[in-house]
């Protein structure tokens, strides 16, 4: 089983794991990310639901599109984690962040493109037909089901 990326890839918790307030600072980051997230979904669902289907049907089981290690949440996640240590204002890493959406809606489609082309070469898993039920982030960070249409 796939580790999902957390719900609300910006959980800010104090020592000892309970909650405590954000700094503004702290959620703006977190809106900034949580925006990342949003931008590379509306620019690459269709290639990302059909491999999210796909990776599905390789690993025999069913999870949600943060669990997909090559997903938008995972992916905004892993970049939290990887600049958590780099000391940066908060303008350099806002602007960070809109350089590397960009970067990555050039880049996602066709990466997408061949794992899914590869996959179909090797058999695994057919196009959907109805729909891909997606799992979809609202700004409050509580996820909500909504049809994706997939087309061919």
């Amino acid at each position: 089983q796939l580790a999902a990326a957390p719900q609300d890839i910006g959980d800010h918790e104090g020592e000892g794991g309970v909650l405590s307030l954000m700094s503004e600072d702290a959620l703006e980051d977190k809106l900034a990310r949580e925006q990342l997230v949003r931008g590379l979904e509306r620019h690459v669902t269709p290639q990302a639901d059909i491999f999210h289907h796909r990776l599905q049907k390789l690993l025999s089981g069913e999870f949600g599109p943060d669990a997909n290690p090559f997903g938008s949440a995972r992916l905004a996640y892993d970049l939290n984690r990887a600049l958590a240590g780099v000391d940066m204002t908060l303008d350099t890493r806002l602007t960070l962040y809109k350089f590397l959406e960009r970067a990555l809606q050039a880049r996602l489609p066709s990466m997408y493109e061949r794992l899914n082309t590869h996959l179909a070469s090797a058999g695994i898993g057919s196009m959907p037909t109805a729909g891909v039920v997606r799992t979809i982030r609202p700004v409050g960070g509580v996820p909500s089901s909504a049809m994706a249409n997939s087309t061919a």
